[in-house]
């Protein structure tokens, strides 16, 4: 991160990025009751607020039926609004690392993949990395983003065992889409980003998860 903008003593933040099923929730609940992570008090962020608009993000991304507000560039600055906030909260607290269940940076991928206009596309790119460089702002510079991956068939077998149901062609093709789009996001991060592989157990790749961030925090200093 660009050390010219940080605050004293800002809290680290370790945000979760990755298709859905790739396992952000679970390794964000499972990272945030391991003490050796920091010194200090331990925030987590979900992916939606209990706000009217996180609700509203979260029963539209569960819903096969999505409403129209959410999947043009509405939906992409509701997101970014909603998710700043929980940030900006969290950060306030002063606790020493913050674990995010997601990154603005998602709506580089979901977000944008919504718009066809390309005005509003480019006005989403912007707002998406104006937002980037707050985070930038207000957290550590030994702050990392943690892109997790996994084949596109071990991503469909969890979905399945999630829904308890047999996904539908498009819902794979959208899994593999997923999958690939962020792998390459690491190459457009102006964050310090990298890409974990979620196929083992939750604590394998939390144990793995916790040796990169280490290693960040060691070459930061």
């Amino acid at each position: 991160m660009n050390t010219g903008l940080q605050r004293k003593n800002s809290p680290r933040l370790l945000a979760l990025e990755g298709p859905a099923g790739v396992g952000k929730t679970t390794l964000s609940q499972l990272l945030s009751t391991d003490k050796s992570l920091a010194i200090g008090q331990i925030s987590t962020i979900s992916e939606f607020s209990t706000l009217p608009i996180g609700q509203a993000l979260k029963a539209n991304c569960e819903s096969p039926n999505h409403e129209r507000w959410a999947c043009h560039l509405g939906g992409l600055l509701a997101f970014l609004a909603d998710k700043i906030m929980l940030l900006e909260n969290a950060a306030s607290a002063n606790p020493s690392l913050v674990i995010s269940d997601r990154y603005v940076t998602t709506q580089i991928i979901l977000g944008l993949a919504a718009i066809t206009d390309p005005i509003s596309k480019k006005t989403g790119a912007t707002f998406v990395w104006e937002m980037e460089k707050w985070v930038q702002h207000k957290f550590s510079q030994d702050s990392l983003v943690v892109v997790l991956t996994a084949p596109p068939h071990v991503i469909k077998n969890r979905l399945e065992k999630r829904a308890g149901r047999s996904l539908l062609q498009e819902e794979i093709e959208r899994i593999e889409w997923e999958v690939q789009e962020y792998n390459s996001l690491p190459d457009s991060m102006q964050t310090d980003c990298t890409l974990v592989s979620a196929e083992g157990t939750p604590e394998n790749v939390a144990n793995l998860i916790k040796e990169i961030f280490s290693r960040a925090m060691e070459n930061s200093v």
